[in-house]
């Protein structure tokens, strides 16, 4: 029974933290509530599909139309943040703003309108959040394992064994940008797919090399995991199982894929369980997961419905413990 004794002291109310995440296809807020045991609960997650990477490999900058955007999403998610009387918001941005001329006006606009401090964080700092994102919800500690972390603008590639990172590898793989340079936004013949693969392959033969390690398997974190999981699972009639640990072959990811790449994009756009403001990046998000997994030999992929900012929040309360403790 709670005491009502006015002179007894009461535990003070759970911490409240907050994580934006400013990527190249969307922006993300997390608020989640800190647990005694260092975890955290999330209380709110929202989403807005801003596309910051769409003109990046045309012009080298962020679009006026999707920094606007952006801003008016921004602007929401510190008024949501705000409610909910966090204690802590960290915000970062990823390969769209760290890439383009402007990015830098972007975040200090963002400062000077806004109030919100944006740290640009580098393509291994990303992966290795991801990895932290994942490592929490799943055990890894015992075989080798990559994690691949897909946004609008680059994939970054971990690889770890015993629970430890043995190499983080980026690419400017994202299926923003994969999708405008390789032409896969409409519907895409044979031909079209080959010499798509081929782009992915040079790239990740560059970026990636040979692995020192084989994963038993690869877990998928980011937009395009979940989408690909979804549009499975509602061909299957399983559209009510949960996301999150999803797995599939990569036989299954490339007949998904083609099956996808023949259709005319509206067609897309109606696929059952899939959200149609990704109908026209989503095959060739699915041309990364094949051609990643072909390059890592593996062949089984489970999906991760965290990511980067998930990690971020971790890396939060991590730091306010070792702060408590000094």
């Amino acid at each position: 029974m709670l005491s009502t004794d006015p002179d007894q002291p009461t535990a003070p109310p759970p911490e409240r933290i907050a994580a934006i995440d400013i990527g190249s296809n969307s922006i993300r807020l997390v608020v989640a509530q800190v647990d005694p045991s260092g975890g955290y609960r999330v209380i709110d997650e929202e989403r807005e599909n801003t596309r910051l990477a769409g003109e990046i490999d045309a012009t080298g900058r962020l679009g006026d139309e999707a920094v606007e955007a952006s801003f008016v999403a921004l602007r929401n998610f510190l008024h949501i943040a705000a409610g909910y009387q966090v204690k802590q918001l960290r915000a970062i941005a990823t390969s769209a703003v760290r890439d383009a001329a402007n990015g830098r006006a972007f975040c200090d606009r963002a400062a000077e309108e806004l109030g919100l401090a944006i740290e640009v964080i580098s393509a291994e700092q990303e992966g290795r959040l991801a990895y932290l994102s994942v490592a929490r919800a799943f055990d890894v500690t015992e075989l080798p394992i990559a994690v691949a972390d897909i946004g609008g603008g680059s994939t970054e590639i971990v690889l770890a064994s015993g629970g430890l990172i043995d190499e983080v590898f980026a690419t400017r793989l994202g299926a923003v940008r994969v999708a405008e340079r390789c032409g896969l936004i409409a519907e895409t013949d044979a031909h079209g797919l080959q010499a798509a693969e081929a782009f992915v392959d040079r790239q990740l033969r560059r970026c990636v090399g040979k692995a020192p390690l084989v994963p038993s398997r690869l877990y998928g974190a980011g937009g395009t995991f979940t989408a690909m999981a979804s549009a499975m699972m509602a061909r299957a009639g399983e559209a009510e199982a949960p996301l999150r640990g999803y797995q599939t072959t990569r036989a299954k990811v490339r007949h998904l894929m083609t099956d996808l790449a023949g259709m005319p994009l509206e067609k897309r756009r109606r696929v059952a369980g899939l959200n149609p403001r990704r109908a026209d990046i989503i095959v060739a998000g699915l041309l990364v997961i094949d051609r990643v997994m072909r390059r890592l030999k593996v062949n089984l992929v489970q999906v991760h419905t965290g990511g980067v900012r998930d990690g971020l929040l971790l890396t939060m309360i991590e730091e306010s413990l070792t702060a408590g403790r000094t």
